[in-house]
């Protein structure tokens, strides 16, 4: 199995928390997600996750 953002986007009110990405996460395999503080990192996994949705793209 595997997951596919496909141009996903995620914003609340004005602020961007991340544009446009495009990735997939592939079975068996292990990733890390590395940011600042306040950089998208906790919101990027509740979007994956389906707690969110995405402001824009689709999540496969």
């Amino acid at each position: 199995m595997e997951v596919r953002l496909e141009g996903i986007s995620r914003k609340f009110n004005r602020q961007k928390v991340f544009q446009n990405l495009t990735y997939t996460f592939s079975s068996g395999e292990t990733y890390a997600i590395l940011g600042g503080n306040g950089s998208g990192k906790s919101t990027l996994i509740k979007v994956i996750l389906g707690a969110l949705t995405p402001s824009k793209g689709s999540i496969s």
